[in-house]
């Protein structure tokens, strides 16, 4: 079991405290996505894909923990976390997608302080996909 800092509860997770307890059996990422992938594209490809996606989330996590997050325009937000919420799906990251997806939803009906307050959730299932990735040998570092 791992503990990630999500306030809701699904059939996959248990209350703890204030936080959840997310089950590593739950579709982190979705192994036959990835299969098929690596089928079409080969390995190479799939790892500079990887690799690309890494980057491009961590990139913007970075940018909505920035103090200057606050001072953005929601709609400029919500833009940036439908691009990587895209990525997850077509890269088969399935909690990354939920999240991103949820959060891209809570910003076309809340404002930025909002979006910006449950960025930690969010850091908490990429920090799990990433090491789930990592553990399947698909990322090159």
């Amino acid at each position: 079991m791992k503990e990630v800092g999500i306030k809701r509860k699904k059939e996959n997770e248990t209350v703890q405290g204030e936080r959840a307890v997310l089950d590593m059996s739950t579709d982190i990422i979705d192994l036959e996505k990835i299969a098929e992938l690596k089928d079409q594209l080969g390995i190479d490809v799939l790892k500079t894909l990887l690799d690309r996606f890494v980057n491009e989330t961590e990139e913007m996590i970075e940018g909505l923990c920035a103090p200057s997050a606050l001072d953005s325009d929601v709609a400029d937000l919500t833009k940036a976390i439908h691009k990587v919420a895209g990525s997850s799906a077509a890269l088969g990251a399935t909690e990354m997608r939920k999240t991103l997806n949820q959060l891209e939803m809570l910003g076309k009906e809340s404002d930025t302080p909002t979006v910006v307050s449950r960025v930690g959730d969010l850091k908490d299932i990429w920090h799990i996909s990433k090491e789930s990735l990592k553990n399947h040998g698909l990322l090159n570092a």
